[in-house]
């Protein structure tokens, strides 16, 4: 992968993340030029859902490699780069932060207040966890199976502490 300077005048091989619809405006903010295993270049051109700027810019390998997790300005796309028909946009939004555990073969992702699993990405997200705090969510470390986080709570107008598990998204108290 790598962002490209130009894109191919003729618009082959330029796909978009969403498809450009009829009628719908979109924002698309980010581009890149992918390279198949054969040796096939493609371009992908990536809509945001907001151009405040809030959110990730990123491009990783996902745990297998045939595809790639895309974040333009918050709003994420998991792509197959061998076949780029095969994709789905991310439901957590915007995405701030991405996580790799090797070990555990998964990349976490999170917003304000969630985080959700990615593996097996032709099924979606493994797990997804309902609100572990009011705003401000951050991974902090992963140690022996748990994921480690930090947030606000607006109840108790003070940071917290909140720890899940790896496999199973389980939120220990």
């Amino acid at each position: 992968m790598e962002n490209p300077t130009e894109l191919p005048s003729s618009g082959s091989g330029v796909r978009y993340f969403p498809e450009i619809e009829g009628g719908k405006s979109r924002l698309y903010e980010g581009s890149l030029r992918f390279i198949r295993a054969a040796g096939q270049v493609w371009w992908g051109i990536f809509g945001a859902t907001t151009r405040d700027q809030i959110g990730l810019q990123l491009a990783c390998t996902m745990p297998n490699s045939d595809y790639c997790f895309v974040s333009c300005y918050g709003t994420g796309y998991i792509v197959n780069v061998e076949n780029p028909d095969e994709w789905q946009a991310v439901r957590l939004g915007p995405v701030l932060g991405a996580t790799a555990i090797v070990e555990a073969r998964l990349l976490i992702l999170n917003d304000f207040t969630r985080i959700a699993a990615y593996g097996n990405e032709r099924n979606g997200p493994l797990w997804e966890t309902t609100s572990l705090c009011s705003d401000e969510l951050k991974i902090v470390g992963v140690k022996g199976g748990i994921i480690e986080c930090t947030g606000w709570d607006a109840a108790t107008n003070d940071r917290v502490v909140v720890n899940v598990d790896v496999f199973s998204g389980r939120v220990y108290e």
